[in-house]
């Protein structure tokens, strides 16, 4: 990602060690507290087989299903991480029955065609499309389907 903001080596009135937790934006803007890097995006997942199809099918290089935890690398750093509700229920016994998604994973698609190319081997493999694809008026090709625990996931590209 390009430079945007830069560490400083002291801030005033604090140690190093202090000084290397905040950052100060370019050209002297405010300082702000570093923040952890996002490293993953975890799926706790009713049926581990068929999410790990699902998103197989958006690309992803996914591993085969059977231990509780499993994880696969996706482009720009991140992974996906899948682990069954029984392994987080293990970690967590009160987590409670989702009621509805508050994230969307969104996948950028080749082009246009690619998101209707990619939608319609998600669907006709079985799987819920949300939304069939459109030309949004952001300028964007855009697709939303259901993976198989009911978490959005954005299909899209540029327009032209």
């Amino acid at each position: 990602m390009g430079s945007s903001t830069r560490t400083l080596t002291q801030r005033p009135g604090m140690s190093p060690e202090q000084s290397s937790r905040f950052q100060r934006g370019v050209g002297g803007g405010q300082y702000c507290p570093r923040v952890a890097e996002l490293e993953a995006i975890g799926i706790t997942t009713a049926d581990q087989a068929a999410s790990l199809r699902f998103y197989g099918l958006l690309g992803i290089a996914v591993p085969d299903p059977g231990e509780e935890h499993v994880e696969a690398p996706v482009p720009g750093g991140l992974h996906l991480m899948w682990d069954t509700e029984k392994l987080i229920r293990q970690i967590e016994p009160d987590l409670p029955t989702p009621v509805r998604q508050r994230i969307v994973l969104a996948f950028r698609c080749l082009d246009a065609a690619d998101v209707d190319a990619t939608y319609a081997r998600v669907v006709d493999a079985g799987f819920e499309g949300k939304t069939v694809p459109w030309d949004a008026f952001w300028g964007q090709r855009f697709a939303y389907l259901r993976d198989p625990d009911g978490n959005t996931v954005a299909l899209f590209a540029p327009l032209g």
